[in-house]
């Protein structure tokens, strides 16, 4: 006997399969849900912080990005590029964690001691290099109404230089983006 009912299960399958049918399509749902968290394909923008510079932000999929940050500082430059997963947040439109990792690279073009709060960071002399790892994880809202978006990150790093030094800083930062 053959039914049209979408509920209906084989008369041969016990009545505890159709109990886990029901987690089964809730998790085809969740996962086919996941397509809003990338609300936008690219980003061009500004990020202050220690890491000040320019920002561009590429999608790979639903809820991953790629992102590059050139950024020039005292007597130096550096190139950062990060991985980055997105979660909705708080269950609310728009607004996403994220989070992730890379690496980055940093030239120094003079000598310079570097210091925050007065306490000396680490020495620089003409021609050093800088290799480290990094960490991202923040709160990025993309205006319903407006081709912007603003975040606030700590981009975590542990950076270490081509005369012995090694520092590491939390490197939190508010960025502005033009989404398209």
């Amino acid at each position: 006997m053959k039914s049209n009912s979408l509920n209906s299960i084989h008369p041969a399958q016990p009545a505890k399969l159709q109990k886990r049918l029901h987690p089964a399509m809730l998790a085809v749902c969740m996962m086919s849900c996941s397509t809003i968290f990338s609300q936008y394909g690219n980003a061009i923008g500004i990020r202050g912080g220690e890491t000040t510079g320019l920002t561009f932000k590429k999608f790979s999929g639903t809820s991953a990005a790629f992102e590059g940050i050139a950024s020039v500082w005292y007597k130096g430059l550096s190139f950062t590029v990060l991985y980055e997963k997105y979660l909705p947040a708080f269950g609310a439109p728009n607004l996403n964690w994220y989070f992730g990792g890379g690496t980055h690279i940093a030239f120094k073009t003079g000598t310079s001691t570097l210091n925050t709060f007065g306490q000396r960071r680490y020495h620089y002399r003409d021609g050093g290099l800088g290799l480290g790892v990094d960490g991202i994880f923040g709160l990025e809202y993309k205006m319903p109404s407006a081709p912007v978006a603003i975040s606030f990150d700590f981009k975590p790093f542990i950076e270490f230089n081509t005369y012995g030094g090694a520092w590491f800083n939390l490197d939190p930062g508010l960025q502005l983006k033009a989404v398209f």
